[in-house]
């Protein structure tokens, strides 16, 4: 049966929906093929944090803060639309750049199909969750419900109207317009004075949950950092957080970006390395203070937080050595709080090419590596929880972790990193347990691990 919400379905299956018409195919299945390569990516990569429903009542929803996304809101973070509503490509975009700061990942390595497929996938269940709520509403308050009336109120909520115009970034350059005044005015109540996300104001988003302004200074924003998203971003807020669209002239939203890029210090996220290198050394280091790391090249990974008001770093260090019977992982990681003193740290190891983000839900080979495994774990990680060799360090403001496990599977040890066994990818994931005994974790994305 079609959706009530065709309108909805993105433009590559719009587009397939011409083709069958005109092929003379049976209608409506090329659609429902979209819609059903939506309904597996979505079920495969984002069901673990917005749910089967996209209620953002997932597994791990409980575990992250800001919490995922409720689709069946209607409402979404980062938008063009001048009436508050993505357009199609808002959505892509979130898809493949992930959200800095948050748990939301970027999902780039999909392909462009498959992306469009799961925003189209992602727009249906924001319909459908929309209008049951809208039907619960009008029963509740009239008790009769009119289909047509709820289809156009849908319409209304989820359609955007034309996106915003951006002026030029010289705009600001030729104003007149003193910066601070307007900052002072717009911004110093909720992100500080200085920027540092420290302003008297407590900060809820619209499901009660509390959230946290962004710290200017690092550089690192939601939506991206550049002139275009962060215009977008003070005129047409992000609903259903916070952050406020504001009523201003384009010269005054244009002196606040360049403002927001000039004190932003630190220069945004860490970029992404192409794979994690394990060289050969014929010993491998016992400690993580030991010479033989020195001669190993590092990579620094970006890294997420589960929880934004606890963030314990923003990347790890990362080097690898095996001897051919066993690898060794050395990361490092500047510790927030500088006073921690427990951290921990692991890896999960698979043999995808494809990995999902979070072990325990596809099969196959897959290892949660840890030296210090929860006392009480989700149960649905249990099973893939490896207690491996391990050491830890945290003093003068850095941890140090080194891993240690058996290249070939033995034991309860699934994943084969032996060279011969073909590409493997790793998930970097750290914590920090600060004074009030809180782990504060962030995970990486997925990496190739070249031996």
């Amino acid at each position: 049966m079609r959706s009530p919400f065709w309108f909805l379905i993105p433009t590559a299956a719009a587009a397939l929906t011409a083709a069958v018409v005109f092929s003379g195919a049976a209608p409506g299945a090329e659609v429902e093929d979209a819609q059903g390569c939506g309904r597996r990516i979505f079920m495969r990569h984002c069901v673990h944090c917005h749910g089967n429903q996209g209620a953002g009542d997932g597994l791990l929803a409980d575990r992250l803060l800001p919490k995922p996304r409720d689709f069946t809101r209607g409402r979404f973070l980062l938008v063009s639309g001048e009436n508050g509503v993505p357009t199609l490509n808002d959505l892509k975009t979130t898809i493949c750049n992930g959200i800095p700061g948050t748990a939301m990942p970027s999902f780039g390595h999909l392909g462009c199909g498959d992306v469009e497929a799961v925003a189209g996938y992602v727009l249906q269940l924001a319909a459908s969750g929309l209008e049951e709520q809208l039907v619960e509403e009008i029963q509740l308050n009239e008790g009769e419900v009119d289909l047509v009336q709820v289809e156009e109120m849908v319409v209304e909520r989820l359609v955007p109207e034309a996106e915003i115009e951006i002026p030029p970034p010289s705009l600001a350059a030729q104003s007149e317009l003193s910066p601070l005044p307007l900052y002072r005015k717009y911004c110093a109540d909720c992100h500080g004075a200085q920027g540092r996300g420290d302003g008297v104001r407590e900060m809820q988003d619209e499901r009660g949950q509390p959230t946290k302004p962004r710290d200017i200074r690092d550089g690192i924003f939601k939506g991206g950092g550049d002139f275009a998203s962060l215009y977008k971003r003070i005129r047409l807020g992000m609903p259903g957080s916070a952050m406020p669209a504001f009523a201003m002239s384009d010269e005054e939203a244009a002196v606040l970006v360049a403002l927001v890029q000039r004190m932003a210090q630190n220069g945004g996220q860490v970029p992404m390395p192409e794979a994690v290198q394990a060289v050969w050394l014929s010993e491998l280091p016992k400690g993580s203070d030991a010479e033989a790391w020195r001669g190993i090249p590092q990579v620094e990974i970006p890294v997420q937080p589960l929880r934004w008001i606890d963030e314990p770093a923003r990347s790890v260090h990362v080097q690898a050595a095996h001897d051919g019977r066993e690898i060794a992982f050395r990361m490092a990681w500047e510790l927030n709080p500088a006073s921690s003193r427990q951290v921990n740290a692991g890896i999960q190891l698979c043999n995808y090419v494809d990995p999902p983000f979070f072990t325990g839900f596809h099969g196959g080979q897959q290892d949660l590596c840890v030296f210090r495994p929860p006392q009480e774990p989700p149960e649905e990680l249990k099973p893939y929880i490896r207690r491996i060799q391990g050491t830890a360090v945290a003093e003068e403001g850095l941890a140090e972790v080194v891993l240690r496990r058996p290249l070939a599977p033995s034991g309860d040890l699934q994943c084969d990193l032996r060279p011969e066994a073909g590409l493997r990818y790793g998930q970097f994931l750290i914590a920090t347990v600060g004074e009030d005994q809180k782990p504060a974790e962030a995970f990486s994305l997925w990496l190739p691990i070249q031996r």
